[in-house]
C-alpha cells in the first residue's frame, strides 16, 4: 500500500483561557494510487474539515513537533475496490492517554464534486466525534473527585486487559463477554478502550478463535468444528462490509475449511476402514476354528485388538447364519461408521458413515 505522508505545520492557534494541549499535526493518505481528487483537494476536504471541527473545542493548539506534548494524526483512507472513504483521527497526549474517532462514507457513483463534498462531510463527522469526546474528557478531568484517578479509566482498561488475557489463554467465552462489556461503556474516558474492544469483537477475536480451532483440529487429526467456524467467519463478513479485504479473507476461509473438512473426513473414513479390516480378520479366524460367528465377548477374547480411541458398539451376530451388524466411532475424529455383512462372504462388508 502506497502511503502519502504529509506533515502539515500550522501557525499556533491560541484557543482558550484554559491552557490548550500543544500537539503536532500529521496527515496520512492511504489510497493505493487511486486519485479521485487532486492531493491538495483531498487534504483540504478530508483533513482541513476535520481540523476545523476539532479546533472549535478550543482545547488544542497546533504547533511544530519540537514544541508539542502530543500528536494529532488525521488519516484519510480511500479504497477504490469498495468505492469508499474513511477518516480516522487519533489524538495522543502525554499523560492524558489516547482518543480515537472514525467515520466512513461510500463514494460509489459519485462525480468529482460529489466526492469532494463526501470527503468534507466524513472529515467533519470524525472531527465532531473527537471534539465531543475531548470536551467530555476535559470536563471529567476538571472534576475534583477525579484528581487522584489519573488520566485513564483504570476500571475499563483492566476489563479490556482481562479480555485480552482470556483470549490469549483460549478462554474465548470469557473474552467475548468482557470485550462486549467494554464496547458498551459510554463515558469519554472509556472511548479508546471501547473502540479497541469493538475492533476485537468485529474482527480480531473471531479470527484469533477460528485460527486456534483450525490449528487444534489439524494437530489432533480431528474434523473441523464447522458450525462454530461458520458462525465466526460469517460474523466477520457481516460486521466488516466497509473492509473488503477482511470480507474477502473470511469468504476464502469459509471455502477452505469446507474443502479441507471434506478431505479430512475422507481420510478419517479410510483410517476407520483399517480397523474394520482387522475386525473382519478376527471374525474369519474365529469362524474357521469354531464354524460359527463370535459374540462380542468371544470376539474380544480371541484375536481382536481395537485401538483405544475406537469405540465398538451395537454389535450383533447370528452365530448360525454369521450375519453381523456393529458400529464404530473414532473418538478423536468423531467419524462414525455402521457396518453389516456376513462372515462367509468373501468381500468387504457394507459401510455407511454418519
Amino acid at each position: 500500500m502506497k502511503i502519502l505522508l504529509i506533515i502539515i505545520l500550522l501557525a499556533p492557534l491560541y484557543l482558550s483561557a484554559q491552557p490548550p494541549s500543544k500537539v503536532s499535526l500529521k496527515a496520512e493518505f492511504r489510497n493505493k494510487n487511486w486519485y479521485p481528487l487532486a492531493k491538495d483537494e483531498m487534504r483540504q476536504a478530508g483533513v482541513d474539515s476535520a481540523l476545523q471541527e476539532l479546533t472549535k473545542a478550543r482545547l488544542l493548539e497546533i504547533v511544530p513537533s519540537k514544541q508539542a506534548s502530543g500528536q494529532l494524526t488525521i488519516t484519510v483512507i480511500l479504497v477504490e475496490q469498495a468505492s469508499s472513504a474513511k477518516v480516522t483521527i487519533e489524538l495522543k497526549r502525554k499523560g492524558l492517554g489516547t482518543l480515537v474517532s472514525s467515520s466512513n462514507v461510500s463514494l460509489l457513483n459519485k462525480n468529482r464534486q460529489q466526492i469532494y463534498k463526501a470527503l468534507v462531510n466524513v472529515g467533519k463527522a470524525s472531527g465532531i466525534k473527537l471534539r465531543k469526546a475531548l470536551l467530555e474528557k476535559n470536563k471529567w478531568l476538571q472534576d475534583p473527585a477525579n484528581k487522584e484517578y489519573g488520566h485513564l479509566n483504570q476500571k475499563t482498561e483492566k476489563i479490556y486487559n482481562d479480555a485480552q488475557k482470556a483470549k490469549r489463554n483460549q478462554k474465548f467465552e470469557q473474552a467475548w463477554k468482557l470485550f462486549d462489556v467494554v464496547s458498551k461503556r459510554k463515558d469519554a474516558q472509556s472511548e479508546t478502550w471501547q473502540i479497541l474492544a469493538q475492533e476485537e469483537l468485529d474482527f480480531k477475536l473471531p479470527i484469533f478463535e477460528a485460527n486456534y480451532l483450525v490449528t487444534q483440529a489439524q494437530s489432533n487429526q480431528r474434523r473441523f468444528p464447522i458450525a462454530r467456524l461458520e458462525k465466526l467467519y460469517k460474523g466477520v463478513i457481516k460486521k466488516n462490509k466497509g473492509h473488503p479485504e477482511r470480507v474477502s479473507m473470511a469468504q476464502s476461509a469459509l471455502d477452505n475449511i469446507q474443502m479441507s473438512n471434506s478431505m479430512m473426513t475422507v481420510a478419517f473414513q479410510q483410517a476407520l476402514k483399517g480397523t474394520i479390516h482387522n475386525i473382519q480378520i478376527s471374525m474369519k479366524m474365529y469362524y474357521a476354528e469354531t464354524g460359527k460367528g463370535p459374540d462380542l465377548a468371544q470376539l474380544k477374547a480371541s484375536y481382536l485388538q481395537v485401538p483405544k480411541h475406537i469405540e465398538l458398539s451395537n454389535y450383533s451376530m447370528d452365530s448360525k447364519s454369521t450375519q453381523f451388524n456393529y458400529s464404530l466411532k473414532d473418538k478423536n475424529t468423531q467419524v462414525i461408521g455402521h457396518i453389516k455383512g456376513n462372515i462367509q462372504d468373501g468381500g468387504f462388508p457394507k459401510i455407511s458413515f454418519d
